[in-house]
């Protein structure tokens, strides 16, 4: 069961470390191809702060479907909408030194906030390490086309050839 409290007016839901939370991957240059496994892989940039954030948001499984999410993130919400979703574990976001918590919003009461990234103009060893960490935990889920796959190969298979 989760904990509830209002600490300055503003409602806190403690989720438990063994939620799973879903992250849109916002454009399809933040993932790559890898030979090594014949499969997809986020980047390390899906996970770094924009200038205009103070959190990374994702969506708690518990509470909403992929399909849910998916229909949320399309356009005009994101300009194309996202190409892909991974999952992230919360205690394993949190035993990065992250802080999750819950972020319910008008529309979306499964929004949840990574807490705890700096900006990478302001620290960007400690950015970098962090987005590394995500990148590592993270999984793939779903993706939006099913040719996002096929495109990432190509890409990585015309690079090859561009050596």
């Amino acid at each position: 069961m989760a904990h509830r409290c209002t600490p300055g007016g503003v409602e806190v839901t403690a989720m438990a470390c063994s939620e799973l939370l879903l992250r849109g991957v916002v454009e399809l240059r933040h993932m790559q191809w890898d030979p090594s496994s014949d499969t997809p892989l986020v980047r390390s940039a899906a996970f770094l702060l924009r200038r205009s954030d103070d959190f990374l948001s994702a969506d708690r499984l518990a509470l909403s479907s992929v399909q849910d999410a998916f229909d949320r993130w399309e356009p005009p919400a994101f300009r194309e909408g996202m190409p892909a979703a991974v999952s992230l574990h919360t205690g394993r976001v949190r035993d990065a030194g992250l802080i999750v918590e819950a972020r319910p919003e008008p529309g979306n009461p499964a929004h949840a906030g990574i807490l705890g990234l700096p900006q990478k103009e302001d620290d960007y060893a400690r950015a970098m390490a962090l987005a590394s960490d995500l990148q590592e935990m993270a999984r793939f889920v779903r993706y939006r086309d099913p040719s996002v796959p096929d495109k990432l190969r190509r890409r990585w298979e015309r690079q090859q050839q561009q050596g």
